[in-house]
């Protein structure tokens, strides 16, 4: 499985804060360290949840395009802000099934927050910058096994239209 559906790439929003404009040109790092440009760190539970995503084996995720999908994936974002602190007081999401999910995995709130370290899950933050430099939105991904990792370590990952929805609640 992977992250690719139709010819796209499918991600979720890291940080809260910072924007992106889509479509739009980034310079694209591959971050396997589990902090991103601006310092947030990657919890286990947000590992877990994308790389469940991302394979798609995420229990009550709808893979199906159209509504049910968007409020799939509206809620998967809130689950990540909630986990990293962005989006209230992590755990405090009441009936979000993700959120959830991690939790459950993780024994409690305390183990999905904890910060990864590496690359748990093979999750890695892909920081994205405007030609001239400025961090914006880092994105969640699947890290490259084998042999791809060193060939997208060494490119320059330019002119990249990244699609992604930022939602603000």
């Amino acid at each position: 499985s992977s992250v690719l559906v139709n010819n796209g790439f499918e991600t979720f929003c890291f940080d809260r804060n910072p924007s992106i404009t889509v479509p739009g040109n980034y310079n694209a790092t591959l971050n396997g360290s589990g902090v991103d440009a601006f310092g947030l760190h990657l919890s286990v539970g947000v590992a877990w949840l994308y790389e469940q995503f991302a394979t798609g084996n995420l229990a009550g995720y709808n893979y199906v395009p159209g509504a049910g999908r968007a409020a799939s994936a509206y809620n998967l974002q809130l689950a990540i802000w909630n986990l990293e602190g962005l989006y209230g007081a992590p755990g405090t999401l009441v009936g979000n099934t993700f959120l959830n999910e991690a939790i459950s995995q993780f024994v409690n709130v305390a183990g999905a927050t904890a910060f990864t370290t590496g690359n748990a899950y093979d999750v890695g933050i892909l920081d994205l910058a405007t030609a001239n430099g400025d961090n914006v939105q880092p994105m969640l991904v699947l890290l490259p096994d084998g042999g791809s990792a060193l060939i997208l370590l060494g490119m320059s990952l330019s002119g990249m239209a990244v699609i992604a929805r930022k939602f603000r609640a």
